[in-house]
């Protein structure tokens, strides 16, 4: 996985949050963070690839 796709799973993510949640987001900066890329399945590796982790 590259890192621009990557940020296009999470901003895809962020794009089906309901409606009522996303406009709450528009002044908050939205960081991913090492855990929650492996809740999502994004291994170790995958993470030192993308100069992540």
């Amino acid at each position: 996985m590259t890192r621009k796709e990557f940020e296009e799973i999470a901003k895809d993510a962020l794009d089906e949050l309901p409606k009522e949640f996303a406009d709450k987001l528009q002044n908050v900066d939205v960081v991913i963070q090492h855990e929650i890329a492996h809740h999502f399945g994004i291994s170790d590796k995958c993470l030192r690839d993308l100069g992540i982790y």
